[in-house]
């Protein structure tokens, strides 16, 4: 069995549940973000799909991503696992219209591939125009723990501190609209459960 990218520990299943309970950790569903580049046709790996990092979920500064440019939404099947990609698209008898995606980025043929597979779900397009452009395909949807400032009445001069103790991999995570709190990219390890108790449970 392949080991669990989330790094669990049946030792820490007790204090886990605690700082839980005591509302000082939560869990979020986070997936592995790539991009897949429509001039190379290659799938690009670039981090952990975190919204803060990239504003409204699945914005980000891909050009093709325009407001007037169609969007196709769906889970499809990636390397024999679900996965979710959201890709843009042309309009049916506008290929090449200079307002139409078609006229200005390549055809995504790994985007299109994706989703015209027959187990896609949730996906409403045009099967006979293709996708144009990079896309962005969402893996391996994990539960994750995070640490927010409201959870335990800390500023965030307090949470960049106490970052700085932690030697779980994580990133310190600068909202967009202001605020910080700490994502761990996999469950905390048993110094920094020590640490938590000891810095957040009365």
């Amino acid at each position: 069995m392949a080991k669990s990218r989330l790094n669990p520990s049946p030792n820490s299943r007790a204090t886990l549940i605690e700082l839980q309970g005591k509302n000082v950790l939560t869990r979020e569903v986070v997936g592995l973000r790539h991009l897949i580049r429509a001039s190379t046709n290659t799938v690009e790996y670039v981090g952990f799909d975190l919204p803060d990092l990239y504003g409204f979920h699945y914005n980000c500064d891909l050009p093709n991503f325009h407001p007037s440019v169609p969007r196709v939404q769906g889970r499809v099947t990636y390397n024999e696992s679900r996965a979710e990609i959201i890709a843009t698209t042309g309009r049916a008898g506008y290929q090449g219209d200079r307002l139409d995606v078609s006229a200005y980025f390549p055809i995504n043929q790994i985007a299109t591939d994706l989703l015209l597979q027959p187990c896609t779900k949730n996906a409403c397009f045009s099967r006979s125009v293709p996708m144009y452009g990079d896309a962005i395909l969402v893996t391996d949807k994990r539960m994750h723990w995070v640490l927010r400032p409201w959870q335990v009445k800390a500023s965030d001069e307090e949470i960049e501190l106490f970052d700085l103790m932690l030697k779980t991999p994580r990133d310190l995570i600068r909202e967009q609209s202001g605020g910080v709190w700490i994502f761990f990219h996999e469950e905390p390890s048993q110094h920094d459960l020590v640490a938590l108790k000891m810095r957040w449970i009365r």
